[in-house]
């Protein structure tokens, strides 16, 4: 065998069944371990398939156990609600093989082919830059390039590199694989790839879950200042995007809505804004006519779902600013 992917999961489902069988197939060296908390008879033994059950354990120390007890030159990370399309780990390893400056490869995020219309909603949703900002290209096929940051359910690298940079941070709950990518990159001076041939289906959320995640990205908009000193030290649009700012508009915009009753005070201030409303749900429509591409039975649910999850995200840091805090390890299971 080749390469280990490693799966973290909290209880072993029928899903996750099917995302074994379907990784499986698409690399015969390929082997897997699952690091779970409940046992489940949900899945069916096989050669190539480990189990190993870590108690409460979050993503990022899962990972790290599985990549501790890989035997293999190379390792993969999946979620569990995730599986590779053929030639995945094929066309990441040609990559690593033929360029020593690459030392993370990852690559497009695609909806899984059969799904609820709330789930293909919110899949549409994910392909827009109002939800996911400047990493929406990850949910498509776009073109390949250098890249900031791999998300944590598709990345392929070298063992000895995960290993060399002590692995994930296991005290993160969230944002673990931004983390870790921007660790990677400082340390090894290796550099992140996304590669349009290395493919996973990824599956969406129901809308609780859609609302969820959206808080959850809110909670990752820290370190403004630190941000913006960072973009000083390096002005260059690579480095703005790296800083992540789109996550910090948001909580400004909902800030902004909630001064309306000083708007009403003035009629140029009332005027103002209500123009920037009008703006902002122009470019929704605008955004949902161009990613539903002429299904038109999405229009609505797309449209509603666009406002909400680009809302969303703002309510966090502002919640901690109040110290509201709500228990994210609970609505957010990652172990």
């Amino acid at each position: 065998m080749e390469c280990t992917v490693i799966i973290p999961v909290i209880e072993p489902n029928e899903l996750l069944s099917e995302i074994i069988d379907k990784t499986l197939e698409s690399h015969p060296n390929l082997k897997i371990i699952i690091l779970y908390n409940q046992y489940s008879n949900k899945i069916i033994p096989n050669e190539r398939v480990t189990m190993i059950k870590t108690d409460k354990k979050n993503m990022s120390a899962k990972r790290n156990i599985g990549a501790n007890l890989a035997d293999t030159k190379y390792l993969a990370f999946l979620d569990s609600d995730a599986y590779a399309n053929k030639d995945w780990f094929s066309n990441a390893k040609i990559l690593l093989e033929n360029d020593p400056s690459l030392g993370i490869i990852t690559g497009p995020e695609l909806s899984f082919p059969n799904q609820t219309f709330v789930e293909n909603t919110v899949g549409i949703c994910n392909r827009s830059f109002l939800i996911l900002g400047s990493h929406n290209f990850r949910k498509s096929i776009s073109k390949s390039r250098y890249y900031s940051e791999a998300s944590g359910c598709n990345i392929l690298l070298k063992k000895e590199d995960y290993l060399a940079v002590g692995g994930m941070d296991s005290n993160l709950y969230l944002g673990e694989d931004q983390e870790f990518s921007h660790r990677f990159t400082k340390i090894t001076k290796k550099k992140i790839y996304f590669s349009n041939k290395v493919i996973i289906f990824h599956k969406d959320r129901n809308f609780k879950g859609y609302i969820v995640q959206r808080y959850a990205r809110g909670l990752t908009a820290t370190n403004l200042k630190f941000k913006i000193i960072n973009f000083f030290k390096d002005i260059s649009v690579d480095n703005f995007i790296k800083q992540r700012f789109e996550l910090f508009l948001p909580s400004f915009f909902i800030i902004f809505l909630f001064l309306f009753p000083l708007f009403i005070l003035n009629k140029t201030l009332i005027f103002l804004f209500f123009t920037i409303i009008s703006i902002y749900l122009s470019i929704i429509t605008f955004e949902t006519i161009r990613l539903i591409k002429k299904r038109i039975i999405y229009f609505l649910p797309v449209f509603i779902f666009l406002i909400i999850g680009s809302i969303t995200p703002g309510f966090a840091p502002l919640f901690k600013m109040i110290n509201l805090n709500l228990n994210i390890k609970k609505l957010y299971r990652n172990s």
